[in-house]
């Protein structure tokens, strides 16, 4: 059972990468109750935007969930990137 709830396809709607708002994100409460390990993927690595709402979800997961430690995959452009934008 665990399994299967673990690949369901839930389609949210999400505020722009660049947007500062959180309130689209806040879903992720329940959805994270309990849990002490996130994993963040992607599809592919083409697209600048998927680092960019990286960002805005690593965002949310410290300051309202309280997550403190971060550890990516990612080239030093992208850490770059995300560092440069304020993060």
């Amino acid at each position: 059972m665990n399994l299967i709830q673990s690949q369901e396809l839930k389609i949210k709607e999400l505020l722009p990468p660049q947007s500062k708002e959180h309130n689209d994100l806040t879903f992720l409460k329940n959805e994270l109750q309990g849990k002490q390990l996130v994993m963040l993927g992607e599809q592919t690595h083409r697209y600048g935007n998927i680092f960019e709402m990286k960002a805005r979800v690593l965002e949310y997961l410290h300051q309202e969930l309280g997550f403190t430690t971060i550890a990516m995959a990612s080239s030093m452009y992208e850490i770059w990137k995300m560092n440069k934008n304020g993060f």
